[in-house]
């Protein structure tokens, strides 16, 4: 198997389509697991440490009390992104170049 996005279900369907016999997913997990396959789901962030978290908490409690300070920011909807060493710009079409 080349493909590891693919899900059980797809297996199972593939299988069957093959060999005309249904197969569950639940024995296509368990044989899986048997070659040393397990599925994973990547993570969303990185965990933060205890350290990361409370300074994170401090910046938050700093800034609870704006209220007009929070009217001066600009939220967008460009972003920047490091791959590797590159850095790729995504920015919208509405964006105004400056």
């Amino acid at each position: 198997m080349t493909d590891r996005s693919v899900t059980l279900r797809t297996i199972a369907q593939h299988i069957e389509s093959v060999t005309h016999h249904s197969v569950s997913v639940r024995t296509i997990r368990r044989r899986l697991q048997q070659s040393g396959m397990s599925a994973r789901r990547s993570l969303l962030a990185l965990p933060l440490k205890e350290n990361h978290r409370r300074l994170r908490r401090q910046w938050c409690d700093e800034r609870r009390i704006w209220a007009a300070e929070w009217n001066e920011v600009v939220f967008t909807d460009e972003s920047r992104i490091c791959c590797h060493t590159t850095m790729v710009g995504f920015e919208s079409v509405n964006t105004v170049e400056r």
